[in-house]
C-alpha cells in the first residue's frame, strides 16, 4: 500500500533546508523544504494540507524517492 501522507525526494542530492519545524501545520503548495543537487537548488511543497513530522536532517544526503516527511 502506498503512504499517502509520505513526501518523497524529487531528487538525488542533498537535503539543504527545511522551511518548516517538525509538527507545523501545512497547506497544499506551500514550500516545505529545498533540495540541492549539482549547484541547483529545487524548492519542495507539500502535496496535501495536514500536520507535518520531519524524517530526515537539513544536510542529509537523500535519495531519489527517499520519504524525507510525512504528512497526517
Amino acid at each position: 500500500a502506498q503512504d499517502a501522507g509520505a513526501v518523497a525526494s524529487p531528487i538525488a542530492g542533498t537535503l539543504h533546508a527545511w522551511k518548516v519545524a517538525d509538527g507545523d501545520a501545512v497547506q497544499e503548495g506551500d514550500v516545505i523544504a529545498v533540495m540541492e543537487a549539482m549547484k541547483m537548488e529545487m524548492q519542495v511543497a507539500a502535496h496535501r494540507s495536514g500536520r507535518i513530522t520531519l524524517a530526515a536532517e537539513a544536510g542529509s544526503a537523500q535519495a531519489a524517492g527517499a520519504v524525507i516527511a510525512r504528512i497526517g
